[in-house]
Formats: C-alpha cells, sequence, structure tokens
C-alpha cells in the first residue's frame, strides 16, 4: 500500500475511534486480531529541552507478549521490558538528536506475528511554555487547596463518571466545587496581596469514592481533575500567572498513589509496593530516619508503612521502571504545564535513595526549579538532614529547601506565653539562632499553618497576635507561605482537618459575604488583610534584602528587634512580643543602627506606633506591637 494511502487509513480509523470515545487520536487501531493498547502515557513527548530517553507505558490485554519496533527517523526504541502482569509493555524510547516533531510510527507486534500501527506525537521542544523558573529568594508564597478557594466554572462541579459525584458544601469531607478558573480569575488579589508564587494542593485526578477533595490520593497522573476544570485550566491558569510574574508550584506526592489509580488494579509487579504479611500503617515518626538510636524494624514500620488504607505505599527503590514513570511525570508537567517547582509530600516517608535520585533529574534539566520538601521533624539538625549541601547530611539530596515547621512550633507555642528567658518569643530567637546548620535558611519555607494544623487566627486567640504572628513569618528569614485565608483570619482547628480547610467567603455565587473585596470584609478582616498585603509588597519593594541574611538582638522583657538589610536599604523590624506596653530601649537597638537618624514606617496605617519618628526618639511598644522602618542618615 503507498504510504500515503496508508497514513490516510491510520487517521481515519484513529479519529474514528477518538469520536466513538477512546483513546486520543495518536493511537490508531485497525485489524481486529491484533493487539489492543487500551491506555499509553505520557500521552506525548518533545524533541528537546527535557529527557531525551523516557519509558512508554502500554497497557492492554496480553501486551506482555507484544514487542514495539520503529523505523521512524529520530527515534529509536532502547527496550522492551515486562513485569508479572501480562497486561503492560513497558517501551524505553530514545530521542535523536535532531529529530524533528511530528507524529512517529511505532509497530506493535505480538509473539503470532499480528501488528498494530501506534502513532506517537513528538512536540516542538522549542514550544513549550516558560518553564522551570523556580522561586527567587524574598518572594512570598501562597497556599490554595483548589477544592476550596473559588468555584470559577459550576458546570465541571458534577464528575458525573467519577466515584465522587456533586458538590455538597455543607459537609467538610464533599468536594465543594472550587476550581482553577476560580483561582485564576482571582489574580489580581492575589497581586494585590504580594504574592510572588501560588502553590497549590495537588490537582490530578482522585477518582476516589471519598475525601477526593485533598487530591492526596491521585489515579491518573497524565490528566487534572475534570471537576478542578482539566488540563486546558490548568495550563491557562499558569500562563495567566506568568503573566503577572507569579510562579507555579506543584504538589507531588512520591510515596503513595490512591487505591484507585489506573495502574494499580492490578500493579504490573507486586514489587511496585511495599507489603507486610499483615496490613501495616507507618508509624508517621518521621524522626526515626535520623535518630541514631533507632531499632531498625521501627524505621522499615516508618518507611514501608502504608499512609493509610488508601494510598498504597511506592517502592521505586525496587524498580527502575517505576522510579523512571515518576521522574518523567514530573518532567512531562514542567514542559507540558509550565510549572516552576514541586512542593514534595511527605518527603522522608519516601525510598530516600530514589529521592535523591529525583531531584538530580529534574535539576539536570532545569537547573533553576524550586523543590521543597515536607519534612515534619523535631530539630534543625533533623531538618538539616534532608538539605543539599548541609554537613549534616550523608549525602547530596539536591533538595534546596524543606518547609520549616522548627519555626512554625516555635511561633505556635511562644504566642500565647509570657516572655522569659525559655519561653516566649525567645523560643523563636533561639529556633532561628540554630540556622548555622542550614546551608541557606533563606531558601527555608517558612508559615504559620497551612491545610494540616490548627489555623492561625485560632492559636493566635486574638488579632493583635494573629498580626504578630504574621508579621514574624513575614518579615523573618525565609520564604513565607501564607494559607488562603490566612490575611483575613479565617478560623479552625484541626480536627478534623476538614475544619481548617473552608471555602474562602466570596468564592461561591450566592455567598453573604465576599472577603475577596475590601468592601465586603469586616473591620478586623480588612485590618488584617492591610497588614499582611504591606508585609507582601515590602517583601516585593526590598526583594534583595529579604534575600540577605538578617540580624537580631537577644529578646530582652518581650522585646525583640531585628534588621533585614542588603548593605543599602536596611529595614528594622521593632515588635513586643509581651501583654505589657514598654518603653524602646534605644541603647538595645543601637547595633542595628547603621549610621541611621530616620525612621520610615513601610506599613502606613497598618503598622503599629508612629509612621515616622526621629531615632532616639520616645518610643512606647504596646502589647504585640509590630512595626517595619525603613531607616536612613
Amino acid at each position: 500500500m503507498p504510504v500515503a494511502l496508508r497514513r490516510l487509513e491510520l487517521l481515519t480509523v484513529a479519529i474514528g475511534f477518538f469520536l466513538a470515545g477512546g483513546l486520543a487520536p495518536h493511537i490508531c487501531l485497525a485489524q481486529s486480531e491484533s493487539p489492543t493498547v487500551v491506555k499509553m502515557e505520557p500521552p506525548h513527548w518533545w524533541n528537546e529541552g527535557t529527557e531525551m530517553a523516557f519509558v512508554l507505558v502500554l497497557h492492554g490485554e496480553n501486551l506482555a507478549d507484544c514487542t514495539v519496533s520503529t523505523q521512524a527517523q529520530g527515534i529509536r526504541v532502547l527496550s522492551n521490558e515486562r513485569r508479572s502482569s501480562p497486561d503492560f509493555l513497558f517501551v524505553r524510547l530514545g530521542i535523536e538528536s535532531g529529530c524533528l516533531p511530528g507524529d512517529k510510527y511505532l509497530i506493535l507486534m505480538d509473539n503470532s506475528g499480528h501488528q498494530r500501527d501506534i502513532v506517537y506525537p513528538i512536540r516542538d521542544g522549542r514550544m513549550r511554555p516558560i518553564c522551570g523558573q523556580g522561586v527567587e529568594s524574598g518572594s512570598t508564597m501562597y497556599l490554595i487547596m483548589p477544592d476550596r478557594f473559588a468555584n470559577g466554572d459550576e458546570e465541571n462541579d458534577m464528575g458525573d463518571d467519577l466515584l465522587e459525584t456533586g458538590v455538597d458544601r455543607e459537609t467538610i469531607d464533599a468536594r465543594h466545587g472550587g476550581d482553577l478558573i476560580g483561582i485564576s480569575s482571582n489574580v489580581d488579589y492575589l497581586d494585590a496581596l504580594g504574592v510572588d508564587a501560588v502553590w497549590l494542593n495537588p490537582v490530578l485526578l482522585n477518582d476516589q469514592p471519598r475525601w477526593s477533595y485533598h487530591g492526596y490520593a491521585v489515579t491518573n497522573h497524565y490528566k487534572v481533575d475534570p471537576r478542578l476544570g482539566g488540563n486546558d485550566a490548568y495550563k491557562n491558569m499558569i500562563s495567566i500567572f506568568h503573566t503577572r510574574g507569579i510562579r507555579v508550584i506543584q504538589d507531588i506526592i512520591l510515596n503513595h498513589w490512591g487505591r484507585n489509580h489506573w495502574m494499580l488494579n492490578p500493579p504490573p509487579d507486586s514489587s511496585w509496593l511495599h507489603h507486610w504479611p499483615e496490613f501495616t500503617l507507618t508509624n508517621y515518626n518521621c524522626n526515626v530516619m535520623t535518630d541514631p538510636h533507632a531499632v531498625e524494624q521501627e524505621v522499615l514500620e516508618f518507611n514501608r508503612g502504608w499512609f493509610v488504607k488508601e494510598m498504597p505505599d511506592l517502592s521505586p527503590n525496587e524498580d527502575a521502571i517505576l522510579a523512571d514513570i515518576l521522574v518523567q511525570n514530573a518532567l512531562w508537567w514542567i514542559s507540558e504545564a509550565g510549572v516552576d517547582g514541586f512542593r514534595i509530600d511527605t518527603y522522608p516517608y519516601s525510598d530516600q535513595d530514589f529521592m535523591v535520585s529525583f531531584a538530580d533529574r529534574i535539576l539536570r534539566q532545569h537547573p533553576n526549579a524550586f523543590l521543597f520538601g515536607e519534612c515534619w521533624v523535631s530539630s534543625p539538625s533533623a531538618q538539616s538532614v534532608y538539605l543539599s549541601g548541609s554537613a549534616l547530611a550523608s549525602r547530596d539530596t539536591h533538595l534546596e529547601s524543606i518547609k520549616d515547621f522548627q519555626l512554625y512550633f516555635a511561633i505556635r507555642d511562644m504566642i500565647q506565653e509570657p516572655p522569659s528567658w525559655r519561653t516566649g518569643i525567645t523560643r523563636v530567637h533561639g529556633i532561628l539562632g540554630q540556622d548555622g546548620v542550614y546551608p541557606n535558611p533563606n531558601r527555608l519555607v517558612t508559615f504559620v499553618d497551612n491545610h494540616d494544623t490548627d489555623r492561625w487566627r485560632s492559636t493566635a486567640g486574638d488579632l493583635q497576635r494573629t498580626r504578630y504572628g504574621i508579621g514574624l513569618v513575614m518579615m523573618t528569614r525565609g520564604i513565607p507561605c501564607l494559607y488562603y485565608g490566612t490575611e483575613i483570619g479565617m478560623t479552625g482547628f484541626a480536627a478534623p482537618d476538614g475544619l481548617v480547610r473552608c471555602d474562602f467567603p466570596g468564592g461561591w455565587t450566592g455567598d453573604a459575604k465576599n472577603a475577596f473585596n475590601s468592601t465586603d470584609r469586616n473591620k478586623e478582616q480588612e485590618s488584617l488583610w492591610q497588614f499582611t498585603a504591606s508585609l507582601g509588597q515590602a517583601r516585593r519593594r526590598f526583594r534583595d534584602a529579604f534575600s540577605s541574611p538578617m540580624s537580631h538582638l537577644i529578646p530582652r522583657n518581650g522585646q525583640y528587634h531585628f534588621l533585614r538589610s542588603d548593605g543599602e536599604h536596611h529595614l528594622l523590624i521593632l515588635t513586643n512580643a509581651s501583654d505589657k506596653s514598654t518603653d524602646l530601649d534605644w541603647y538595645q537597638v543601637d547595633p542595628l543602627r547603621n549610621g541611621a537618624k530616620t525612621c520610615t514606617s513601610l506599613l502606613g496605617e497598618s503598622g503599629d506606633g508612629p509612621d515616622y519618628l526621629d531615632w532616639g526618639a520616645q518610643l512606647k511598644l504596646e502589647p504585640w506591637h509590630f512595626q517595619v522602618y525603613l531607616i536612613e542618615d
């Protein structure tokens, strides 16, 4: 058959299959006796700008009996690999230098000689969106749970073909209908807060019968949940944010998949999951990974126990195919959507050899990508072990940042304590005083609350303490991450977690109040929002100062003062972490002076105390006073 007619036949069959609701049109099905491909991942690859070898996963009845070959130019079949399941075939493909973009024809042949043609798209790497930009030091991050922020498209709410359908905003563990269009439509709100990077809780498909709203039980790694708007909405949202200079961080889970993941029913091989004689949960104690006195059994329970029954625990150390699938999926989203980095969920729980390889491979392709891990441990030294360049690490993890739980714990504990040599603000000073264990403390991601903790407004107890904690995390070293709604004082205790994942007021049609608009915020919400936004804009204006080391003074009687300076601009932060008013001790502050004569507030009406004062002028610090001054000579 002439080549042109053969390609026309393939295109006709593919389009017919696509219109009938089957796979995407790049899989061409022909003779009925030929082997059948039910699913193929990744759906496409690129001819440059990412790894030039990848694993093509083919799934269908008895595909393990088949072999893939090709005569297409620019692409090579490196190997055909099989596992214990008869229904998976793993094809390693290599992209040659000079490969032109376009459809590449692969031949799938079974052991009886029946064959089927697969058209695999190779895209132009030069046409990828801007991607892998990372997050700059001095930036401010904002965490959003997509289902709970804003519903921008009610037509995607139902999810009729999925296990959990519809919305129920009265039930905390049900889906509420928030989506990516709702997030992108509020870019002005985020920009006004001074947000430079957005981290979203997982957006990939969670086709689970319950609790699918949080996103941490992924069932399809190449499909954004349609209830959030799907792949196109995700790519469009990232494009909108990039236009405004806002980076996007994708939440990635390498420790486990959702029980209903299409590759786990059944899995390609039993070695892909950690198994026990009886079902075993992790002991959830991250400290055993760095504890020199830990017993092996408890280390194994932590690392190989399942997080919950609905999330089977992966073992990428056991199979290079699984490891490659996890890495290439992350690379795919960077190139496909323009993702700028990853927050890595449950980092210490995962196979650590694989985690090292994962970060190394991502950064080889995208050196500026920002990778930070969730390491819920109990000391700065234990946190530092997971950082690249740490003197305490036994290996190079290639991870430049982690979530700073140690500063969070200190702020949480100090806020209700009286100041003393051991309690109150001394806790924060003491934790920051151990920053020498970190290669670069300005790269740590800091926070006062998140989707797993009590809401900060509830922890702090009143408005002044709430302001103080937000001020500390925004002005001290690190990249502060605001949890959606913290800036308006949303409340709740994480018992259960759903109580700290409530809907942002105004994100839904018919909401009584719209906190996205200043006119609808009550007095306390507006005061806190203006305070937080002033801090965020100050960070933007003086980014170099917040990218530089900080200097702080020993707390005395609740007074805690520190300096952020890039050598040219000097920002003096004056605070009183006490229930008692006190006069500022200028003599104590003098080491931070840098020859200054005047102090001008960067917070305006949202700050405490006068907007302007001369150095040495009498200043009374009211309880929980917080002010940021630009000091000049």
